[in-house]
């Protein structure tokens, strides 16, 4: 059975960057908090579906059986079964931790049964022994089966970089701009603004000739007029104060300065948007395996990373966040899905048994060699690591549920 759990570490590296970390704005108009849930849920199953598609549909291409499709995991009777398409049982499954695609020609030779041999033309028959003998055939079957294996890595990508050129091109580049620059607190060590006559809750309109509409604006011309006096203009209770002040040779007054930030989107045209999607997901690849090294460590963590930020987080914890991106906006939602679908990707890639990747590696091991692994060596190994898998899921179920008690 072609099996893809929800890896619980597909996120470790976007947690350990901090890229997950949406900006809170207005969320999602006309849809209540209640639905957020169900919402990342269908999301995250749609990603799931997305992957297990990919299989499915470089078996059909190339003529291997795959008798079920199922979203989520459970015995037959648990399941509600859509019907039977293309020779292929449609499931939805009663646990959503996952899915897969029975394709009985990826595994080992206990695995086919006679009558998925009889169907699966050229590719399958090839699964005996006795046929084996001419290498290139041998190696035409295993690319076969290696495209099939990677195909829900390339629907992942794929899907990933279609959402993000989407939020691009359809919403625009989120641009985050301050206003309303003004003052939060007096200084009780550096009295040059409360000597001066600043009070807090003042709004800066002007310093000398220079209009200042964000911080930089204020920092910058305060700067430029440090150690002599200068004219600054200020909006109190609805009226102008002109205020004559001489900043420090450091260029301070002495003040905390309070802005507001707010949001818009600039227009992006095709070319833009498809030049973010393709460069973003390569960024997203590289900071997942970034991330994993880190939690490995093999690399380095900056300074600003702490052991909690690193805690395998599961499944429980991708729609936790989900649903904190989601009251952000679509855009940010939308992002955060890419991000998953690159995780999975990147993360079923890896050269590990029961993983896509491990698959792979098997494939290109037993073309090289012109004979099929032993099975029960193949079938101990993935015990083994199935048994580790398993694992580190309860770990990040457990972690999961240690961060919504606390």
């Amino acid at each position: 059975m072609f099996r893809l759990f929800s890896f619980p570490i597909l996120i470790f590296a976007l947690l350990a960057s901090g890229a997950l970390a949406p900006v809170t704005d207005s969320g999602i108009v006309g849809i209540g908090s209640f639905w957020r849930y169900p919402i990342m849920i269908f999301g995250f199953l749609m990603l799931i579906t997305v992957h297990e598609f990919g299989h499915w549909l470089f078996a059909r291409i190339f003529g291997f059986a795959t008798p079920v499709f199922s979203i989520g995991f459970g015995k037959r009777s648990w399941s509600w079964v859509l019907g039977t398409f293309w020779e292929t049982e449609f499931r939805i499954s009663p646990i959503p931790l996952g899915g897969y695609v029975l394709i009985p020609a990826l595994q080992d030779e206990s695995t086919v049964v006679a009558p998925a041999i009889a169907t699966d033309g050229d590719g399958a028959a090839l699964l005996d022994q006795s046929n084996l003998s001419c290498n290139c055939l041998m190696w035409r079957y295993q690319l076969k089966r290696i495209i099939v294996a990677a195909g829900g890595v390339a629907f992942n990508f794929l899907s990933a970089m279609l959402m993000l050129f989407a939020i691009q091109f359809f919403i625009g580049n989120p641009v985050y701009k301050a206003e309303n620059v003004r003052i939060d607190g007096l200084s009780q060590e550096n009295t040059i603004a409360s000597t001066a006559g600043f009070k807090p809750s003042d709004r800066f309109l002007q310093v000398g000739d220079k209009a200042v509409k964000s911080p930089e604006d204020l920092v910058a011309a305060l700067k430029a007029n440090a150690g002599k006096e200068v004219q600054v203009s200020v909006l109190r209770e609805g009226e102008t104060a002109n205020l004559a002040v001489s900043p420090n040779q450091d260029g301070f007054i002495g003040i905390k300065m309070a802005f507001d930030r707010h949001k818009y989107y600039e227009e992006v045209g095709f070319g833009g948007a498809a030049v973010y999607a393709v460069s973003q997901t390569w960024d997203m690849t590289m900071l997942t395996f970034k991330g994993l090294g880190m939690i490995m460590g093999i690399v380095p963590k900056p300074a600003g990373i702490t052991d909690s930020d690193l805690e395998v987080r599961g499944v429980v914890g991708i729609v936790q966040m989900g649903a904190e991106a989601f009251n952000s906006g679509a855009y940010e939602l939308i992002w955060f899905l890419a991000a998953i679908s690159i995780g999975i990707a990147a993360m079923n890639i890896l050269p590990l048994p029961v993983l896509d990747g491990g698959h792979i590696v098997i494939f290109l091991l037993e073309g090289y060699r012109g004979k099929a692994m032993d099975v029960a060596f193949k079938r101990r190994l993935f015990q083994v690591f199935m048994a580790l898998l398993l694992m580190v899921f309860a770990l990040s179920l457990y972690n999961d549920l240690k961060h919504i008690l606390a």
